[in-house]
C-alpha cells in the first residue's frame, strides 16, 4: 500500500567518507549493491579550454562523492549526504526494512555524529471507489457548494494535516496522484527532535518507531480517506 520511503537525519556530516569501499569494509550494504558500486567505471571527458589547454573530467554514473556531497543511487536504495543532511531512501517497497537497517548500521559506527532531528517519510498512491477529488473535497472542501458558486466546478483540492502526537510531529499531505489515474497521492513525515543531539540516540529512536510509523500512516490514511480499491507501487 506504500510506494516509497525515506529516512532523514539532520545534523553535521562528512560526505566524503561514504565511499563504496567504506560500506564494503563494514558490511553495511547487500553484496549486490557493493558489487554494483565497485563495478562502476568513470566516464572520462576531455574539455578543450583553448590555447592548447585541456581539462579531464571523470564522471561516475549514478554516483557522486566529493567533500561537499555524496549521492549514490544503489540498485536497492539511494544514499544522499551533504554537510547538514543524510537521506537514505527507496522507491521499492520490498526494501523499506533495508533502508532502516542501512541507516542503523551506518550510525552505529558513527554514533557520536551530531544529529539534531530525525524524519521518517512514506509515500503512497491510492485509488478509491469514488473519484479522487470527491474524496479530497469531503475532507478539505466540505462547503463545496459555496466554492462552486464563487469559482465554478473546475478546481482541484489538496491539503495538509498536522498532528502533534506523543514525541512526534506528523504532517500528512494529500493531492492528486501523478502516477495513478484518478488516484490520490499521500505523503507522511514523522518528525522527532533528538534530545542528546547524537546519532546514537537517533538510531534508537529510528529502531523504536520506523515500523510503528509505517503502520500508523496506513491507519490514519484509511480512517481519513477510506479503504483503497487499487494502489500503485514499484516492486
Amino acid at each position: 500500500m506504500l510506494s516509497a520511503s525515506a529516512i532523514v537525519f539532520v545534523g553535521n556530516f562528512n560526505p566524503a567518507i561514504f565511499q563504496p569501499q567504506w560500506f564494503d569494509r563494514y558490511k553495511i550494504l547487500p553484496i549486490q549493491d557493493i558489487q554494483w558500486a565497485e563495478g562502476q567505471k568513470p566516464k572520462r571527458t576531455e574539455i578543450d579550454k583553448g590555447q592548447g589547454r585541456k581539462m579531464i573530467i571523470d564522471e561516475v554514473p549514478n554516483m557522486i562523492i566529493t567533500p561537499e556531497r555524496a549521492d549514490i543511487n544503489f540498485p536497492s536504495e539511494r544514499i544522499q549526504v551533504d554537510a547538514r543532511k543524510f537521506i537514505c531512501s527507496t522507491n521499492k517497497r520490498k526494501y523499506f526494512s533495508l533502508i532502516k537497517e542501512t541507516t542503523v548500521k551506518i550510525f552505529s559506527f558513527l554514533e557520536h555524529t551530531p544529529v539534531q532531528q530525525l524524519g521518517i517519510n512514506f509515500d503512497a498512491h491510492w485509488k478509491f471507489k469514488n473519484s479522487s477529488q470527491s474524496v479530497l473535497r469531503n475532507i478539505f472542501a466540505s462547503d463545496s457548494k459555496r466554492i462552486s458558486e464563487a469559482i465554478g466546478n473546475n478546481y482541484l483540492v489538496g491539503g495538509t494535516i498536522k498532528i502533534d502526537k506523543n514525541d512526534s510531529i506528523i504532517k500528512m499531505k494529500f493531492d492528486s496522484s501523478s502516477v495513478l489515474e484518478d488516484g490520490i497521492y499521500i505523503n507522511a513525515n514523522f518528525h522527532r527532535e533528538i534530545q542528546t543531539k547524537q546519532a546514537g540516540e537517533a538510531v534508537d529512536v529510528l529502531n523504536k518507531n520506523y515500523e510503528a510509523d509505517r503502520t500508523n500512516f496506513i491507519e490514519y490514511a484509511q480512517k481519513l480517506l477510506g479503504d483503497p480499491i487499487d494502489t500503485w507501487e514499484r516492486q
